[in-house]
């Protein structure tokens, strides 16, 4: 019965949709929601007739962790459109002397020696747009639809015993019809029953579908590089604009380079 679909209660969540709300389908254990809260997750989901994406992965690992990652691949596109935008307004502002340069940057160079007017607004605006981005992408319209996703604590039903049992003995049915699966990876990921399970029932009635390795990991790094690379720049801005030497600024560079480091 392994290789049977129980269409009657095969059910779907986009993962537009899983990510709206504060991420709240992965953020939090549905182990400490309460019954309501769990109806009110699996009523998000709807029924289907296939899957593009198995979304593997343990409740063990960070909630926090599993919604920025997911988030990040989803909506960087989103993001980089919105930073691009903020780049431009924080130019258009300055030009018109909406914002003040608090800073100055004397080159000190026999062919240019203007005093030129520094402000961190480029960081600032570009910065902001980029998380604003980031947080409105899974509400943000798309050329092409989003994958449809079953996510456990959404597509089984958490309240009705007999659908409950169903939905567990059916999940090798569901891998039966899913185009991929996502192995969302973390250290205790194979430590897991359930997901070695799934790995194991995936590749064997489903082996022309395509694994894909997501390791959570991955995001939290970029995050880390970016906000040293803006510590960074922040650091090298004020410093040259405040005019402070080299005995200064190369001690300074060299902290905000920890991370790189570590």
């Amino acid at each position: 019965r392994i290789r049977e679909t129980d269409l009657e209660i095969l059910r779907g969540m986009t993962l537009r949709e899983s990510l709206c709300r504060g991420a709240s389908v992965w953020r939090m254990n549905p182990e400490y929601l309460s019954v309501r809260a769990r109806e009110v997750l699996f009523q998000r989901s709807q029924l289907v007739k296939h899957l593009d994406v198995f979304m593997s992965h343990t409740w063990v690992s960070g909630g926090w962790s599993k919604a920025l990652s997911l988030l990040m691949q989803s909506g960087c596109h989103v993001a980089l459109i919105f930073w691009f935008f903020g780049i431009l307004l924080a130019a258009l502002l300055a030009k018109k002397d909406i914002l003040p340069m608090p800073l100055r940057y004397a080159p000190g160079t026999e062919r240019f020696s203007e005093v030129c007017p520094l402000g961190p607004w480029a960081m600032i605006l570009g910065t902001f747009a980029t998380l604003v981005g980031l947080v409105l992408s899974p509400y943000c319209p798309r050329c092409k639809p989003m994958d449809m996703c079953f996510i456990d604590a959404a597509c089984v039903h958490p309240t009705d015993e007999q659908l409950m049992k169903r939905g567990i003995h059916g999940i090798g049915g569901f891998l039966l019809v899913s185009k991929e699966l996502r192995i969302i990876w973390s250290p205790v990921y194979l430590t897991r029953l359930w997901c070695v399970f799934e790995v194991a029932t995936y590749k064997k009635l489903n082996p022309e579908g395509a694994v894909v390795l997501a390791p959570i990991f991955l995001e939290t790094v970029v995050v880390l590089f970016y906000a040293s690379n803006l510590l960074g720049a922040f650091a090298y801005l004020f410093i040259r604009g405040s005019g402070a030497g080299s005995y200064v600024t190369i001690p300074v560079l060299l902290l905000c380079c920890l991370p790189y480091m570590i």
